[in-house]
């Protein structure tokens, strides 16, 4: 995959061995034509923000790249911390997205809180960042588009679905499972003239944690092998026959694909007689599928069950096909949002 153009990524850190360590790598990466300038994050801080605020970046960068806790600037204003620091910037380049890269991520003990990261569009980890630059340009290419959607005037909701490209029998529900604030009229969303709207930083959080997380409207690879009645092996042998229903919305990238369920559907029954049964019997009817792609138990090791469904190891993140009398609900998500799946572990007993 290439583009064309340049992404120009500022790198916000106190650590300067950090953007020295990665600068190089994510410039290289192999595709793309990517800029990674170093801002330091020190005792200047104060003084770079003035002057920013007087004479802004022009042009302004395609994305920020934030550390979480600058272990070096102890002593910043107020014990500042990334996200305090993305609040600020968010105001004055509000259609630059704000993605948090830090060690904090994975740190249990480093007193960061849940709600320190929702300032971010995302937060990823040093250890696997350069697995995520395809992602980092796809929020860069799309944030602006949920920018421009929430002040042209329409509701949120709607032109939110319009980016998404949702199939047309996902649509009604799809606009039920949006949050209720995203439907309101984006004159709606400011309280004043001189207040910076959020709504699309707000769209940008629920679809990045909501939406592509979560199983329901749209499938990763392991879920849309298994809602097939297929292994992830199986599903490879006849993926691009399902490229009509690859989610090619708002943060889309290649290298991480997506199908809508309802899109896996219609092309299935566009391929199989319908009366081969539900989808994880019809897919094994699919011709070049023989009985080795056929998706087995992760439990019971066995293929003659296809009516499998996808579970967390927890606290594990592997996640396997299994029959579900073996799952229960998840702890940390007993109920599924609108409009999406249970969540659901593999029994510990």
């Amino acid at each position: 995959m290439t583009t064309e153009r340049t992404w120009h990524f500022a790198w916000l850190d106190d650590d300067a061995t950090r953007f020295a360590d990665h600068k190089d790598l994510i410039e290289g990466f192999s595709g793309f034509s990517i800029k990674v300038t170093d801002i330091k994050v020190d005792q200047d801080l104060q003084e770079v923000l003035k002057k920013w605020q007087e004479r802004p970046l022009d042009p302004a960068p395609d994305l920020f790249m934030i550390d979480q806790v600058f272990t070096k600037s102890l002593s910043l204003p107020y014990k500042m911390t990334g996200n305090t620091l993305a609040h600020l910037l968010r105001r004055q380049y509000p259609t630059t997205p704000i993605v948090c890269v830090s060690a904090a991520i994975n740190d249990k003990t480093g007193g960061v809180e849940a709600q320190d990261f929702h300032e971010y569009v995302e937060a990823l980890p040093y250890s696997k960042l350069l697995d995520y630059v395809p992602l980092l340009v796809s929020i860069a290419r799309d944030y602006p588009k949920l920018a421009e959607a929430a002040r042209d005037g329409k509701y949120g909701a709607s032109r939110l679905i319009e980016l998404m490209a949702a199939p047309t029998d996902e649509v009604d529900l799809l606009r039920r499972a949006i949050p209720l604030p995203f439907h309101l009229p984006s004159e709606m969303q400011a309280t004043g003239p001189s207040f910076t709207p959020t709504l699309h930083n707000r769209m940008a959080h629920w679809v990045f944690h909501y939406f592509l997380h979560l199983p329901g409207f749209v499938y990763d690879q392991l879920h849309a092998a298994t809602f097939l009645g297929l292994t992830e092996d199986g599903f490879r042998k006849v993926a691009s026959r399902f490229d009509a229903a690859i989610y090619k919305g708002p943060f889309s990238t290649p290298t991480i694909p997506l199908w809508w369920q309802a899109g896996l559907r219609d092309v299935l029954y566009a391929s199989v007689d319908p009366a081969a049964g539900p989808p994880h019997v019809a897919g094994r009817t699919l011709a070049g599928v023989e009985a080795g792609d056929f998706s087995k138990c992760y439990v019971s090791e066995t293929t003659e069950d296809a009516d499998l469904v996808v579970a967390q190891a927890y606290p594990n993140n592997e996640h396997y096909a299994v029959q579900r009398k073996y799952t229960e609900p998840h702890p940390d998500f007993p109920f599924a949002p609108a409009g999406f799946e249970e969540i659901l572990v593999i029994k510990s007993e």
